[in-house]
């Protein structure tokens, strides 16, 4: 038997129209195939049936940790590929069960598409008899069952699975406009701009701070590993000359996040910020008018649960991560023409998951392409 991974392509692009389904699932596809390549990750065939897409390798985990990891993806589960005959998918089943499921209670759900001399039913009450015989500790729990078998039938194609891992859901990157993202320390920084690349728009980065901190170049990092191939461009600001309070390096992190949008021609900035008055809000609106670009603070409405859950896919750990301050955004002493010579000095490199930022940033630095 073949390793098979099944990638679930609905969720929200299923709500899409049929040509916009086809042209994100095209997109997704060769998501995953590039981001294999790339990663030297073996694999004979890929293909999208029917609002799946299917990879024969023989490394299934690998291969579902990578496509776990792109957008547009709702769950993958990897498993066994085997032909869609009743008996060898009765054994199958039991085999698998008998490696993955621990005691407690279970249950085997079957899909079945196209002609076959058994039903969905026959095969689960096969599954779980033999299941129920060769492993003790097992009760079936149809409605709330705390672990399942998975059996996918397909034509003559027959998979079967015990594990599914939960995608971020969202659009293919690509599918929207390109955003500023402000990066710095902070978790917060991350899971912003992650919740607007989960839309399809890629990512330009703007960070603001010592080019060798860690956590920075760690928060820098953990966004690269979402995007395939060539990754993303960040703007490295180094600290200003003249000591800020860390309030006003906020500010000044804003303000030359739609500076650099503004020369750029890119439309959106996107903050880890939550104003916690109108009167902030107000301040920061007004500041990005008056560069012509439209300002998100996508967490200043999330609930705490959600950006956890956030939180645990990218991943990133919330504990003991540098929070924002609960302040007003200050005014800061320093001019338009101070923050053009900021970013004049500033080093454009890209960040990708085959060149992440290190102690050294001589592999990442040099002629950029802002393809």
């Amino acid at each position: 038997m073949d390793g098979i991974v099944i990638v679930r392509t609905g969720g929200e692009i299923g709500i899409k129209s049929k040509p916009v389904k086809r042209e994100y699932g095209d997109i997704v596809l060769k998501s995953i195939k590039d981001s294999l390549r790339e990663r030297s990750i073996p694999f004979s065939r890929i293909w999208r049936d029917s609002g799946r897409i299917y990879v024969l390798t023989p490394v299934p985990k690998r291969v579902a940790e990578l496509a776990s990891k792109t957008f547009g993806i709702s769950s993958v589960s990897p498993g066994l590929a085997l032909p869609s005959k009743y008996d060898e998918i009765v054994e199958a089943g039991i085999s698998c069960a008998m490696q993955a499921l621990r005691p407690g209670t279970f249950a085997v759900r079957c899909r079945r598409v196209g002609e076959h001399p058994f039903t969905s039913q026959q095969i689960e009450a096969a599954v779980g008899k033999g299941v129920l015989e060769k492993v003790k500790g097992l009760k079936v729990d149809l409605d709330s069952p705390e672990q399942e078998i998975g059996i996918e039938i397909r034509k003559d194609l027959a998979i079967v699975y015990a594990e599914t891992i939960r995608g971020p859901d969202g659009f293919p990157t690509g599918t929207q406009d390109s955003f500023v993202g402000m990066i710095d320390e902070t978790a917060e920084s991350v899971i912003a701009s992650w919740s607007i690349m989960k839309r399809g728009s890629p990512l330009v980065a703007v960070a603001l701070g010592e080019i060798n901190d860690q956590r920075l170049q760690s928060n820098l990092n953990a966004l690269a590993r979402w995007l395939p191939k060539k990754g993303y461009q960040c703007l490295f600001c180094p600290p200003p000359a003249i000591k800020l309070q860390k309030s006003e390096l906020r500010t000044l992190h804003y303000l030359i996040a739609l500076r650099y949008a503004m020369n750029n021609q890119i439309g959106a900035v996107v903050s880890g910020l939550s104003p916690r008055t109108l009167e902030d809000a107000k301040i920061l609106f007004s500041l990005a008018q008056q560069a012509g670009v439209c300002p998100f603070f996508p967490l200043i409405a999330a609930e705490k649960t959600t950006i956890e859950s956030w939180a645990s896919l990218i991943p990133i750990s919330l504990e003991n991560a540098p929070r924002y301050e609960e302040t007003a955004p200050p005014k800061v002493p320093i001019n338009d023409a101070a923050i053009d010579e900021i970013i004049m000095s500033s080093k454009e490199i890209r960040i990708s998951y085959c060149r992440p930022l290190g102690p050294s940033l001589t592999s990442v630095s040099g002629p950029q392409d802002r393809s």
